[in-house]
Parts: structure tokens; C-alpha cells; sequence
């Protein structure tokens, strides 16, 4: 059932995922900075985790709330609101938000490995789940 999701669905949700950092600093504007300096340096947590406990919301949320506004495709929301969710791949239906996540987080995990020289902390079940929505037989390094 591996379909191929329209490049323009994945180049969306690759440019509009973190929408709502940009947001999340023009509304608090003097505790955001500290809040991804925290976020970059402790890496116990997720961004959004530290989001949520220092602002009680975080940038997917808020994003998914931009994108809904600017009326992007359904899909493309739905990934932007659950791109930290590792969950995600595992309780959602719909095959092609599945295709576009599991492509943002391969990407995602990309620019981890050489802008911050370190990995995606994903766990193996995670990474067989990608590898299976996107078709693959064997689990890649990259994710």
C-alpha cells in the first residue's frame, strides 16, 4: 500500500512544522530565548516538553493553530500538531499524514546529525515503524 505522498505536502510540512517558534518568541519575549537555549543544551526532554512546563502550550500546538489558519490541507495540521509525538506513526490511520511524518522525522533527524552533531534520540520501536510506513526492509541509520 506504499504510496508516494505529493512533494508539495512534504515540502509544506518541512517548512510550516516549527511555525509556531516564531510565534511563541514575539509572544513571550522575554523567556523564550532561555527557553530554546534550555531546550538545545538538555536533551532529557523535548523542546515541546520544555515548552509546556515553562509556557503551559508549546510550538506545535500553536503551529497547528497557524496552519489551520492559513487553511493548510488537514494533514499537513495534523503532522505539524503531532511532530513530537512518537506515538504518532503507531495510533494514527490516516496513510498519508503517516507518510508525511515519517519523511519530516528522517529529515528532521538529518539536520540533527550535522547542524547539532548528535542523533535523534528515537527508540527502535520508532524507527521500525518509520521503516515500515515508508516500505523499507531494513531499518535505516538515518533515523
Amino acid at each position: 500500500m506504499i504510496t508516494k505522498s505529493p512533494p508539495e505536502n512534504l515540502y509544506t510540512a518541512g517548512l510550516f512544522h516549527d511555525c509556531g517558534i516564531a510565534a511563541m518568541s514575539m509572544r513571550y519575549t522575554d523567556t523564550y530565548l532561555e527557553t530554546l537555549l534550555l531546550a538545545n543544551e538538555d536533551h532529557s526532554k523535548t523542546q515541546a516538553e520544555h515548552e509546556n512546563e515553562l509556557h503551559n502550550c508549546n510550538h506545535a500546538i500553536v503551529g497547528y493553530f497557524i496552519a489551520s489558519g492559513w487553511k493548510l490541507p488537514r494533514d499537513i495540521c495534523q503532522v505539524i500538531l503531532n511532530h513530537h509525538e512518537e506515538d504518532f506513526l503507531a495510533r494514527n490511520k490516516n496513510h498519508m499524514e503517516n507518510l508525511v511524518f515519517a519523511t519530516l522525522k528522517i529529515a528532521d533527524n538529518m539536520v540533527s546529525s550535522l547542524k547539532r552533531r548528535r542523533t535523534f534520540k528515537a527508540g527502535t520501536t520508532l524507527k521500525k515503524i518509520v521503516s515500515f510506513k515508508l516500505g523499507w526492509t531494513k531499518i535505516s541509520t538515518m533515523i
